[in-house]
């Protein structure tokens, strides 16, 4: 969408600032699953996600965490 309108609804800025807050306040309310082989192998997974998103917004840092939400 961003590409195809030629420009930005929202500036990078603003929606990394937003994508901060709003993973502060869900790790806040969530317990976060730290398990290093988990979070590799969600990584490995998401990972040609994240090269695709990469290629639209290059320097965007994508962060995957993992709630134990059971």
């Amino acid at each position: 969408v961003r590409q195809a309108l030629g420009r930005e609804l929202v500036p990078v800025e603003t929606e990394v600032e937003l994508g901060r807050k709003l993973a502060a306040q869900i790790e806040a309310e969530h317990t976060v699953l730290r398990d290093p082989d988990l979070q590799r192998y969600v990584r490995y997974l998401a990972q040609p996600l994240i090269d695709q998103a990469w290629v639209d917004r290059p320097g965007v840092d994508y962060r995957i965490t993992i709630l134990d939400d059971i």
